[in-house]
């Protein structure tokens, strides 16, 4: 008896159906890291194509947004057709989607009914908001620049390159490539730890060499001093009879 991928004791007959259990949760796990890797991926690139529009139509004069009401400028950005912030966009439904998941935010279709008649004023505000186009207007002087919209569109191309990749591939080719990265990972902590190891072996045996070494250096030094000791003191008695008698 063991706890499922929903929480619950389950008996499983054989191991095969364990493995099966685990492969079928896996499985899902990975589709929806694709699918939310593919939303990131879209959106960010969304991103760097609007922004380098912007830079364009404004070098060449199209859009002018100095000295202009707040109102006026989200008009504009609306009528030349650009999007609010898509990765901002994007965030915000991934972050709607985990409450519903949660049960946060399930409402009945009544009350969201009632709900868009009583926002539907606030909702054409709240899509002229500055905050939904403010990655174009925030934007500082210096960016607004032939190298920067060159470097974005780059930058954009780069991203929907990745993209067409993570399309092309499968849910079991990410897995694949985790396990890829992790047997690396594993052989290069083994490697490390046998090194430690080996180097915490020969370290100790240096130090016992060492102390045998300075030992003996010890003992020729304490007999050094007991033989010139000893022929001070025979020194002295050759001096003293050599004294004469007063």
């Amino acid at each position: 008896v063991l706890f499922d991928a929903a929480g619950c004791l389950r008996k499983f007959e054989t191991p095969e159906q364990i493995c099966q259990e685990f492969f079928d949760c896996r499985k899902e796990l990975y589709k929806k890291r694709k699918a939310y890797l593919e939303g990131m991926l879209q959106a960010q690139s969304n991103q760097l194509s609007e922004k380098a529009r912007f830079i364009m139509m404004k070098i060449n004069g199209e859009i002018y947004i100095e000295n202009k009401r707040k109102s006026a400028i989200i008009e504009q950005l609306q009528k030349h057709k650009f999007k609010p912030d898509p990765v901002k966009q994007w965030k915000d439904e991934q972050k709607r989607k985990e409450l519903e998941v949660c049960g946060e935010a399930n409402l009945t279709e009544d009350e969201e009914e009632d709900e868009a008649e009583e926002n539907e004023a606030v909702n054409v505000e709240l899509e002229k908001k500055v905050s939904d186009y403010d990655y174009l207007v925030g934007m500082a002087i210096w960016k607004l620049s032939m190298e920067d919209k060159d470097k974005l569109l780059a930058e954009s191309e780069a991203k929907k390159r990745e993209l067409n990749i993570l399309k092309g591939k499968e849910w079991f080719d990410l897995y694949e490539e985790d396990l890829k990265t992790f047997l690396d990972a594993l052989d290069a902590q083994e490697e490390k730890e046998k090194n430690e190891a080996n180097a915490g072996k020969i370290k100790p045996k240096m130090k016992v060499e060492k102390a045998k070494k300075r030992q003996v250096k010890d003992d020729s030094d304490s007999d050094s001093d007991f033989i010139v000791k000893k022929k001070e003191k025979r020194r002295q008695i050759i001096d003293d009879d050599d004294e004469p008698e007063v």
